[in-house]
This record gives structure tokens, sequence and C-alpha cells, in this order.
């Protein structure tokens, strides 16, 4: 990094700017006939000051937050932080630096103080690797540190009441009408050398992710009937999700490493992988799984019923089985599951199937997989238990040979050390 920028960003610390931007509060700033949204992450580690640019780098960030009562679990996280499209500076306190962070620092120009926060730049980019600034993003990058030394100063006069309610006072300060009714953000305008505001409607919800709880999907009728006449796997019970692979690869085509979407089909008993299918692309692999999921349930692989987890992958199992009997159940997915999702990279590049220990078997209340919970007497998430609750499915002879695995619509992770789409994995 230049020495310029370096020091307007070692001015920026010594003023404290995160202290200027409350908890969750949005600051727009417009320079060059560019409008730019900054959001300061004061609550995580390493603190981040994020810069989105235009309504659509600040719909990524919107990807962060719940505006339901669904909570997010670990794999949804990680998809939502690899949703951001910004301009980021990421605080350090010495306490939270390993070695290679520190390292980083120091490649970028800056000294490691002890005593205080240690800068480190970044620009996120939707499912790929961070990366570093480049020219013209650090001039950006300083005119917007240099606005917000000038907002800092112009705001405090107005004072501060508590973390979240950075700039009430300065709203308070204008009688706006309707402000009991309307939700205001800062908008900042440099011209030259000075620098103005003004109050600007602003609607968090008017940006949440529309969310498609019936999603139309198309489905070959020829094939759902295919699977209605296919004998059921008795006590065969499968999970499913969509998750993004927390590792990146390289396409074949080659260029920057982008983290793939993952549709994971295994069997809850065995823990085998029964289905596995990698793609950059979400909407066109959505419309081409449907076709490899019913042929494989056609070809007696045909499960009970299977358990997902998140509401994507619920609701889009949902639309590709409709018209099936095969049961669709919602649910959470435990620390055992996410340890496999997130060690599937690793699986992937040695080729290999998870390991199965005795007593991760065993520890199911039957060998169905089956939790056996309060009113499942004769129905269940399977409907295969008898009165007393024993799995039927336990006086049944199972086949010990491996689910046979669909070879045109499975990544072959045995060749080119864990492959995604003819690239190789850099994980």
């Amino acid at each position: 990094m230049n020495k310029k920028f370096v020091e307007i960003t070692n001015k920026a610390l010594s003023n404290k700017i995160w202290e200027f931007l409350g908890t969750n509060d949005i600051f727009a700033l417009d320079i060059d006939m560019t409008r730019y949204y900054i959001y300061c992450s004061n609550t995580e580690i390493p603190l981040s000051i994020r810069i989105m640019k235009g309504i659509d780098g600040l719909k990524s960030l919107t990807s962060l937050f719940e505006f339901d009562d669904e909570p997010k679990n670990e794999l949804e996280n990680f998809e939502s932080f690899m949703t951001l499209n910004c301009m980021e500076l990421n605080l350090f306190l010495p306490v939270d630096m390993d070695e290679a962070t520190k390292a980083e620092i120091l490649n970028q120009g800056f000294e490691i103080d002890e005593n205080s926060y240690n800068p480190l730049y970044s620009v996120a980019e939707k499912n790929t690797l961070r990366r570093n600034l480049i020219d013209e993003e650090e001039v950006v990058f300083g005119k917007i540190l240099e606005a917000l030394i000038k907002s800092k100063t112009y705001f405090s006069k107005f004072g501060k009441i508590s973390a979240t309610t950075t700039f009430q006072p300065w709203f308070d300060s204008l009688n706006l009408e309707d402000s009991d009714k309307i939700d205001y953000i800062p908008c900042a305008k440099i011209d030259n050398e000075s620098i103005s505001f003004s109050p600007e409607p602003f609607d968090w919800f008017d940006l949440a992710p529309k969310k498609d709880n019936d999603p139309v999907i198309e489905v070959p009728s020829v094939l759902v009937e295919e699977v209605k006449k296919e004998k059921k796997n008795y006590g065969e019970v499968f999970d499913f999700t969509i998750y993004l692979l927390p590792a990146p690869y390289t396409t074949k085509e080659g260029g920057k490493p982008q983290y793939p979407y993952c549709f994971l089909l295994r069997n809850i008993k065995t823990m085998e992988i029964v289905d596995l299918k990698l793609g950059f692309h979400l909407e066109n692999e959505m419309k081409a799984y449907p076709l490899i999921i019913l042929d494989l349930f056609a070809k007696n692989h045909r499960p009970d019923a299977i358990h997902t987890y998140g509401s994507r992958s619920f609701n889009y199992l949902k639309g590709v089985l409709k018209g099936t009997d095969i049961k669709i159940i919602k649910d959470d997915a435990d620390d055992k599951y996410m340890d496999f999702a997130l060690q599937l990279p690793h699986l992937l590049q040695n080729g290999g199937q998870p390991v199965v220990k005795a007593e991760d078997k065993e520890e199911h209340s039957c060998s169905c997989g089956d939790p056996h919970g309060e009113g499942n007497v004769g129905g269940g998430c399977c409907g295969h238990h008898d009165e007393n609750h024993v799995c039927k499915c336990d006086n049944q002879e199972k086949e010990e040979d491996t689910i046979k695995k669909d070879e045109e619509s499975l990544v072959d992770y045995g060749k080119n050390g864990g492959s995604c789409e003819g690239g190789s994995c850099c994980c």
C-alpha cells in the first residue's frame, strides 16, 4: 500500500473513527457521483468497517442479519458471510492476532501496535477468497476515511446517547416530520474539500432477502411416476442439505478460487454419502438436480423419509419430490452433522467416505435413526415403528455393501485430487 494511504489510515485510527459509528448504524456517503454505505460491525472480532458500493452492495450486507425468528446454523452463517460484496477495514487488538495476521498487517505496510487496534484491509466478493485492495480502491477508501474523520468531528457536537443511538441527537435537532414513523440515516456529500450532511429515509426491511417458501420447480412427471412405482427400501432414512462448501476451488476455466455450492444426500444410519454434487451457479444447479435425485430414487435407492437442514433445503426438496410419498422433514442439524459437512472438503481430497465409529451408529434409538419422539407410535418420521416403539427395520436383513453412486450426478472426487467441475481444490 502506498505511503499516503498508510498515513491516512493511521490518522483515522488515531481519531478512533470506530467510536463515531454505533452498533448497526448505516452511514451514506456520496463521493464523485457514487453512493457508498458505511457499516461498522463493532460487536465482532475483529471489529470491521465495511464499505458497500451502491444499493446492491448494501443488499449483500443484509444477508448477515436475521429478519425472522428462525436462527441460522453454522453453515448458513458461513454462506451469509461469503455473500458480502464490500471493501473492509478489519481492526485487530493484539490479543486477537495470530502470527499469520501479523504478517499480513506488516505486508500491507503497517507497524504492529501492541496497545491498540491494528488495521488489515481486504475486499470481499461473493463466494471468493478475500483479496487486497487495488490502487483505485485505495484512493476511494482514503477519501472515505478522511470523510469519516470530518464526520466524527461534526456529529460529536450533538452528543451520543448510547452505542446504538449515535445519530439520534442530530436527528432530534432537525425536528423531522414523522420521525416517530420513519427511520432515517445520515447522508454525507463530499464536494471538493467541503462536506455536508442531510437525513435520508431508510428501511432495513425493504432490503431484506425475499424468501420463496413454495419455489416453482419443473419436475418430469414420468420420473415422479417411476419413483412412486419403485419399492421402498424399508427403514432407509436420508438427510439432505444445500450449503456453500467451506473450501475454495478453482474452476476448469481457471481464474480466482471460488466456493462451490454442495448438494449433499446422506444415509443417516451409515453416514455414507448417497449422492453429492458441486457447482458454482446455484440457480443452474437447482434446475438440474431434480433429474438427478429422481433418477436415483427410481433405481432402488428410494428412502422412506428425508430430513432436511435449513429452510432452503426443505422448501426445495419438498418441491422436487412433490407427488411422491417420500416424507420430507424439516430438522435442525446437530453437531455431528456440522462436523461432517465441515470436514467434507478433506474427504473429497482423499477420495473416500467418512469413517463411522461404532458408537456413532449406536447412538440412535433404533437402526433407522428415528429418535422415537413422542407421537411416533405407528408413525413418526418414517411410519414404521410398532406399538412398542420397536423399529421394524431391525428385523430386516440390510444389504451391507455401500450404496452405489450415480456416476453422472456425482463429482468424481477420486480424480484430480478432489476436483470440482474439472478444476482442483485449493483448500
